[in-house]
């Protein structure tokens, strides 16, 4: 899956569309995608924020410390060594600390490390949206494919439109979509393609 995701992987047209829209504008990047695909797009890096962490490293599985490790060389001689969805054992990295297993630093359980980056991003973010709403800057929300149920982008973007008056949420979704009545009004909803649609605004801006 690594090597799928991130070898020799050109950007999308979905991805050159969206930094066309903003690369002009003071924008902030926050994430649930693990695979460094708005960086390898051209998206500053410092206005990244990959609030579930990242698959190019690796962690302790029990969290005994909360150093990350680069795993890229590992997970290129998984593919190398993999059969049938299998790898040899002895290739399974060891914490340096525990002894015990290592696995990538994203996510899925309460032992996942928000280590010293993913604090100083999630810093960065606060930081814009603070900065942006004390100066009564025009903000536009636009979330992308998050689904209904999701309390780390989906939720806070509803709220953060429902305190402030100059914010605009945009929400792309297929088949998901939902605003509260209470932001309607500063809403706009797109149910379909996230590529057509962004084709369309990306035309009408002259990109």
């Amino acid at each position: 899956m690594y090597h799928y995701f991130t070898v020799d992987r050109e950007p999308t047209q979905v991805m050159q569309q969206l930094l066309s829209l903003v690369k002009n504008k003071p924008y902030f990047v926050v994430t649930s995608n693990i695979d460094s695909h708005f960086i390898n797009s051209g998206f500053d890096p410092n206005a990244i924020f990959e609030i579930e962490g990242n698959c190019r490293f690796m962690q302790c599985e029990t969290a005994c410390h909360v150093t990350l490790y680069d795993a890229e060389q590992k997970l290129l001689a998984f593919y190398a060594k993999q059969e049938n969805g299998s790898i040899p054992t002895k290739l399974v990295p060891k914490c340096p600390k525990c002894g015990g297993n290592m696995k990538l630093n994203i996510e899925v359980d309460s032992h996942f490390v928000k280590g010293a980056t993913w604090q100083e991003n999630n810093q960065k973010y606060r930081t814009f949206l603070d900065q942006a709403k004390n100066k009564q800057k025009k903000i536009v929300l636009l979330e992308l494919g998050v689904g209904l149920r999701n309390v780390l982008i989906k939720q806070p973007f509803m709220n953060f439109t429902y305190y402030n008056s100059n914010v605009c949420y945009i929400t792309f979704n297929k088949g998901e979509i939902y605003v509260p009545i209470e932001i309607d009004s500063q809403s706009i909803a797109l149910d379909g393609d996230i590529g057509q649609s962004l084709s369309e605004i990306v035309g009408l801006n002259g990109c």
